[in-house]
């Protein structure tokens, strides 16, 4: 069969297209390479709670259930996008994962996944930028356990001993103030972290963001480029981490049982360890291997320019 679109991803952004496609009356499916929606967000640690409130955080004002003002939990985060894929009767197929895609003589894209080809005018790419994990060679054989962020569920998996967390982002500042209560916990860092809090004079940052305009500012302005280098850590984790967490200066090399570190911290030499546990952070992926020929021209499917286009979300 062929289609108008193809999205390939069935997360929050696939979903959100197919909603979209679906009162233009399209003719479109969503593959997904899981085995039901959300499951992304299921694989994630499970303390995992987003930092935008529900009513910031909903799909074409399909409605989060629970206080519209509060944090969902990962868990609700699933059975959101399972509810909002079923009520909308949006059609996905999953356990497919796209292998390849290309573009045919007659312009249209075929695109393949492990056992099936599907072919269509436009094709919406909507898996996320960053895919795989990705673990840099700082370190030699003398580390007894190492863990990737994506592969981190709880405090039980990391053995007895201090914790060296590599990363400062969101996610490393969530898992570290969840292991001081467990562990003696370090955290190395390689740039300085700047925090904003999730409320502010009794509001959401996020309802700010709105009455400022600042969520409606175009990426690519001045004040677009000055927020997207601020990147900064929301919520309440980081006066935990401040309070209980030894933060030290980018990780160079781990030798011999050794962490070294870069940065003004007086630790910056050497800082040795009993048991030496690092728990790599979830900011360490790489850019997905796209199945695409990079070359052809990424436009929006709107555009009344090209006929056929292929949409990144």
């Amino acid at each position: 069969m062929e289609y108008d679109v193809i999205i390939v991803g069935g997360g929050q952004a696939g979903l959100a297209m197919g909603y979209a496609l679906k009162k233009k009356n399209k003719r479109f499916t969503i593959l997904d390479e899981n085995e039901s929606a959300g499951e992304s967000w299921r694989q994630r640690y499970d303390s995992l709670q987003l930092f935008t409130p529900r009513n910031y955080s909903q799909l074409h004002g399909f409605l989060f259930n629970g206080d519209p003002a509060g944090f969902p939990h990962k868990n609700e985060v699933v059975a959101y996008l399972k509810r909002f894929k079923e009520d909308n009767g949006l059609p996905v197929i999953y356990n497919q994962k796209v292998m390849e895609l290309s573009q045919e003589e007659d312009e249209k894209f075929l695109v393949s996944t492990q056992n099936h080809r599907y072919k269509a005018r436009h094709v919406v790419v909507a898996t996320g930028a960053f895919y795989h994990p990705f673990v840099p060679k700082i370190h030699d054989s003398s580390i007894p356990f190492m863990i990737h962020a994506s592969d981190y569920k709880n405090p039980s998996q990391i053995p007895e001993g201090e914790v060296l967390i590599v990363g400062a982002g969101n996610t490393g500042i969530q898992i570290a103030a969840e292991l001081t209560r467990t562990h003696s916990v370090l955290l190395a860092k390689s740039k300085p972290i700047k925090r904003l809090p999730q409320s502010i004079a009794g509001r959401s940052l996020f309802w700010w963001f709105d009455f400022l305009r600042l969520s409606k500012e175009n990426p690519d302005s001045m004040l677009g480029k000055f927020l997207q280098k601020r990147d900064p850590i929301i919520g309440n984790d980081y006066e935990i981490v401040k309070k209980h967490v030894e933060i030290l200066g980018r990780v160079k090399s781990v030798n011999d049982g050794q962490a070294y570190f870069q940065g003004s911290s007086p630790k910056k030499c050497h800082q040795s360890f009993g048991q030496l546990v690092i728990v790599m952070i979830i900011h360490g992926l790489i850019l997905m291997e796209s199945p695409m020929n990079m070359e052809t021209q990424f436009i929006v499917m709107e555009s009344q320019t090209k006929k056929d286009s292929i949409l990144l979300v």
